[in-house]
């Protein structure tokens, strides 16, 4: 008997025949497009692989097959990668029959495990090897990733950075210095040998454990280290700071010491480090020609008044000739000029040490200057200088509140200098004027403070350009100024010339 296919039956096959060729055709052009796709992303990481600097990278199969190879591994290995790929790693590389026994290859297939190890190029170059094994799904390594990784550099400045190592250690540990670091606690990081000899012990090691349950760094005056970590806090760096500490046994020594901040991984001040020097003799010395100095300076006031006293004596005959009378007056005017250098020179102490006891009294400022340029007449003839003067006209503006002997002498120094450092034939300028402040008194020449004294302009004993400068002139007049509760400053260049400024406390109008 013969069947015949409906026609609604051969319709529904044939829309289902065509249902499924449609979705095959998709199915296969989305496959197309994931394989395309696939293949630019692996082209993508190959060319990313290709261009990784100082890295090397092969993909090895289970049977140590090559399956690819980037391009520095022909750095690496010194042979052209088209010759490499598809062949036994062992035998192209290494030219070897069989893997050798401590490949890190070989070890990673067989433990799973990730392997290190380091490799000398054939150009020289170091490499640090990793092979880092891949897994399928049953947990079983089907492949190998092998990086290369140039440490030629690398191991170049760890030498370097060794090398540096020992030299500083060599340097920490035979310094003539003492070299330390503490916590902000005050408790030791480090000490080189001369600072535990400094502080009386035998060793770095003894004085550590001596001072392990103490802190503060041994610091006669406590105050002292609080102030010294603060400045550190503030500035980050502090020179020359002199404080008094105690040794081992008991005694106390003048130290002088220099440290910088060390900071954390965060930033935060964690505490200090640097040097110190024992200055106890120095210290000694110093005090030692200051009483000397003071005695010096009290003894020979006696004889002076003596030698001072004789002219005045024999000036009183009316027998003398005028030479002989000439001659008298120079040895008494001579007799007073020590007289007065002796008796700044004391002033100049007591100012250095506090002990200069300040007698208020309204003084004009224009009469000293004008004073000053009358007793340096002389000198503003010789260098043909002239002294221009304009000051705040108001009643009173230019009178201050302080000791005219110690003004006197302030200004004298300061227009002196100024009068020395001027060039020939041009005019010193002395300015002055009053606010709510006080009085502000300017003293200008066309010569410039040399580069190399000009940030140590007020400090004792620096002088440039004078053959018979003592380095006391500025010194002792930033003390005067400082003494009034005054201010002192000076600015200088080569255009403008150099400009002191002095800021007194006036006096009542």
């Amino acid at each position: 008997m013969t069947h015949s296919l409906q026609p609604e039956t051969l319709e529904a096959c044939r829309r289902e025949l065509e249902d499924l060729a449609r979705r095959f055709t998709e199915e296969t052009e989305h496959r197309r497009a994931l394989e395309h796709l696939v293949a630019e992303q692996e082209d993508l990481y190959h060319s990313i692989l290709d261009n990784l600097q100082g890295v090397a990278l092969e993909c090895i199969g289970s049977d140590h097959t090559l399956l690819w190879v980037s391009k520095n591994i022909e750095e690496m290995v010194g042979q052209p990668r088209k010759a490499l790929a598809g062949h036994p790693c062992f035998r192209v590389i290494e030219g070897l029959e069989a893997p050798c026994p401590t490949c890190s290859v070989k070890e990673a297939l067989a433990s799973g495990e990730v392997q290190q190890c380091e490799r000398l190029g054939p150009n020289g170059r170091s490499w640090a090897v990793r092979s880092v094994p891949i897994k399928d799904a049953q947990g079983q390594v089907e492949k190998v990733l092998h990086f290369g990784y140039d440490i030629t550099e690398l191991q170049a400045r760890a030498a370097a950075l060794e090398r540096s190592e020992q030299a500083y250690r060599a340097l920490f540990e035979q310094a003539p210095i003492g070299i330390y670091s503490v916590d902000l606690a005050g408790n030791y990081l480090s000490i080189n040998p001369r600072h535990a000899l400094m502080y009386g012990y035998d060793c770095p090691e003894e004085m550590l454990a001596a001072t392990r349950e103490s802190s503060r760094e041994r610091f006669a005056n406590p105050d002292q280290r609080d102030e010294l970590l603060s400045l550190v806090r503030q500035l980050g760096r502090v020179a020359g700071y002199e404080c008094l500490m105690t040794r081992k046994d008991g005694s106390r020594f003048w130290t002088s010491r220099t440290v910088r901040a060390i900071h954390d991984e965060h930033g935060e001040l964690a505490g200090y480090m640097g040097y110190v020097e024992d200055i106890q003799e120095r210290k000694q010395a110093d005090d030692l020609r200051q009483d000397v100095d003071l005695i010096m300076r009290h003894d020979l006031k006696s004889p002076l008044t003596s030698i001072i006293a004789l002219p005045e004596l024999l000036l009183q005959s009316a027998r003398l000739e005028p030479q002989e009378r000439e001659m008298l007056q120079a040895i008494r005017a001579a007799g007073r000029r020590m007289l007065e250098m002796i008796n700044s020179s004391l002033v100049l102490f007591q100012l250095e040490r506090g002990e200069f006891k300040l007698d208020h009294e309204p003084v004009a400022l224009v009469e000293l200057v004008r004073q000053v340029e009358r007793d340096l007449q002389d000198l503003f003839i010789s260098k043909d200088v002239s002294l221009m003067q304009a000051y705040d006209p108001s009643p009173g503006a230019m009178i201050v509140s302080g000791d005219p002997t110690l003004l006197y002498s302030c200004l004298a120094n300061l227009i002196k200098n100024a009068l020395e450092a001027s060039p020939e034939g041009q005019a010193i300028g002395v300015t002055g004027q009053r606010d709510g402040r006080g009085v502000t008194l300017r003293i200008h020449n066309q010569g410039q403070v040399p580069e190399e004294v000009k940030d140590r302009f007020f400090e004792k004993y620096v002088t440039a350009g004078k053959s018979g400068g003592t380095g006391l002139g500025t010194y002792s007049a930033a003390l005067a100024v400082g003494a009034h509760g005054g201010a002192i400053a000076m600015d200088t260049s080569a255009r403008a010339g150099t400009t002191i400024t002095l800021r007194l406390p006036g006096h009542p109008v």
